[in-house]
């Protein structure tokens, strides 16, 4: 099995738990004023968008799509809780992660860890991808390369880590980050496990 499938199988097992979290703490009202319909759902993607649209699911209204990517990390990887990583190449040459968000895919990006019993999440975040691509592009053009390449020991992919104090202003909403990984710089949206409102209600912005 390839490492994203296994990336894969690992993010489908918390889908529930992802809609509840989007549901409960972005608020169906905010989603809802951001699209124009009240009547969505969400659901999970066609196999074609998760393989090569960024998108494991979806938000569905009439007229209305939008790609949720998501990723869920094992407890045992809690030491790097204050980092968020994107894959970026494998040795087969196939699109990755960061490749399908380049170029436009994906509007948001949920990204948690999972608790010791794997029965919740011990934290997440949730990151508008197109504040994301807008930064990460920036920063590029800049030679302001802010965070680090990690390889996977049996040399299925590298990745991107990015440290969370620098993607504070791409966060729609976060729960169970300690304050002190922000840097000082405490985003909007939920903190701690604590819901604040959000004042972007375009979280979608232009389909």
């Amino acid at each position: 099995m390839e490492d994203w499938q296994k990336d894969k199988l690992e993010s489908d097992k918390g889908n529930p738990l992802i809609k509840r979290a989007i549901e409960e703490y972005v608020g169906r009202e905010h989603i809802s004023a951001s699209i124009g319909t009240s009547d969505w759902y969400i659901c999970e993607a066609p196999p074609r968008e998760d393989q090569h649209h960024n998108t494991d699911l979806v938000i569905c209204g009439k007229n209305v799509m939008k790609r949720i990517g998501c990723r869920i990390r094992k407890y045992a990887d809690k030491r790097y809780r204050d980092e968020l990583t994107i894959r970026f190449s494998r040795p087969s040459g196939k699109k990755t992660e960061e490749a399908k968000m380049r170029e436009g895919w994906g509007h948001l990006f949920f990204y948690a860890f999972w608790d010791y019993g794997r029965t919740d999440f011990l934290q997440w975040v949730l990151i508008d991808l197109r504040k994301f691509n807008a930064w990460y592009t920036q920063c590029i053009k800049r030679g302001d390369t802010r965070w680090t390449v990690q390889h996977n020991r049996d040399g299925s992919s590298d990745f991107l880590a990015f440290k969370l104090r620098d993607l504070s202003g791409c966060v729609v909403a976060s729960y169970g980050v300690p304050e002190y990984i922000w840097g000082g710089i405490v985003p909007e949206g939920v903190v701690a496990g604590k819901k604040k409102e959000l004042n972007d209600k375009d979280i979608f912005g232009e389909s």
